[in-house]
């Protein structure tokens, strides 16, 4: 949603302004166990575990994200038109409608040959 959108380009301009890397960033921004979020709602206590950290952490470690940016900022410097980039975007969303039936959604995930990933949500 354009609310993901807005939300990840702060946070991108927080990183630089801040001159902390922007995974680091996002990391250290998560909600952890034990927190409640904005609208009241108990992280990893009453809505079971929180796995977003731990899974950001796995992914970063198993994908070897480090190394895979600085790739990227080789490639990228080597050619003037041509471009690659990588992106980890985590996302929660307080789901809080008060019909069951609503409270659902769905996902389709390609994996490509090449090693790219691409994840289409829906739902509400």
């Amino acid at each position: 949603p354009q609310g993901i959108a807005a939300c990840e380009h702060i946070m991108e301009h927080l990183a630089v302004a801040c001159n902390v890397p922007k995974d680091d960033f996002r990391r250290s921004n998560m909600y952890t166990d034990n927190h409640t979020t904005h609208f009241g709602m108990d992280v990893g206590r009453t809505s079971g575990k929180w796995n977003v950290p731990s899974i950001w952490d796995r992914m970063v470690s198993q994908l070897d994200v480090p190394k895979r940016r600085r790739d990227i900022d080789a490639f990228n410097a080597k050619h003037k038109w041509i471009k690659r980039g990588a992106a980890l975007v985590p996302t929660k969303f307080g789901i809080a409608f008060t019909a069951p039936h609503m409270n659902q959604g769905g996902a389709l995930v390609h994996l490509y040959t090449d090693g790219t990933v691409l994840v289409s949500s829906v739902g509400n």
